[in-house]
């Protein structure tokens, strides 16, 4: 029963398998002000259901610390 529940909780760990964060609204938000502040439109004229961001790539750097790129 002993060697039961140690393999159990040595397994728990592959179970939980982390993935990067979901963070895609972040990049248009920061589209959207640069373009505010470079005066080049107004954040109320823009349709954001037609705005998307797509993750080219994701690498971790640091515990809990991801660098992502955009398009």
């Amino acid at each position: 029963m002993k060697r039961l529940f140690l393999t159990l909780l040595l397994a728990t760990p592959l179970v939980c398998l982390a993935k990067t964060p979901a963070c895609a609204t972040w990049p248009t938000n920061m589209a959207i002000a640069s373009l505010k502040n470079a005066g080049i439109t107004d954040p109320t004229r823009l349709d954001e259901s037609k705005t998307n961001a797509v993750l080219l790539a994701s690498e971790k750097t640091g515990q809990d610390l991801y660098r992502q790129i955009y398009n």
